[in-house]
């Protein structure tokens, strides 16, 4: 069992203990939201580069992860400070951009982006 203390905070909130003897980890370099007024939805997967010129790319989904919009806002701020800090040590981390959609191509659901 992992313990994370912060003396600071700890006389006024106590301690977490996180519990990771049930832990799985699963790679992923694709992600997928959806959201509605009360929760946000991540889909993980994998995304295998496709051979030249495929038309069709087939995404492997192996979590979904369900979060209220707080929950959210907390994971968004935690991941926003770890990439500051890469960055900072390691320099800008380059995010490859997808192609536009095609135009002629159904249009993804409302509500819903892929990472």
């Amino acid at each position: 069992m992992a313990e994370a203390k912060n003396p600071a905070t700890e006389a006024n909130q106590g301690v977490l203990r996180l519990r990771t003897e049930r832990t799985t980890v699963a790679y992923s370099n694709f992600a997928v939201t959806s959201s509605s007024n009360e929760e946000v939805s991540v889909m993980f997967g994998v995304h295998l580069p496709p051979a030249r010129q495929a038309r069709e790319v087939e995404v492997e989904i192996s979590h979904r992860i369900i979060m209220t919009w707080p929950s959210v806002k907390r994971l968004a701020i935690v991941l926003g400070n770890l990439i500051q800090r890469q960055e900072a040590a390691y320099g800008v981390i380059n995010v490859q951009t997808q192609p536009s959609p095609d135009p002629s191509k159904k249009a993804p659901a409302e509500g819903t982006t892929g990472l």
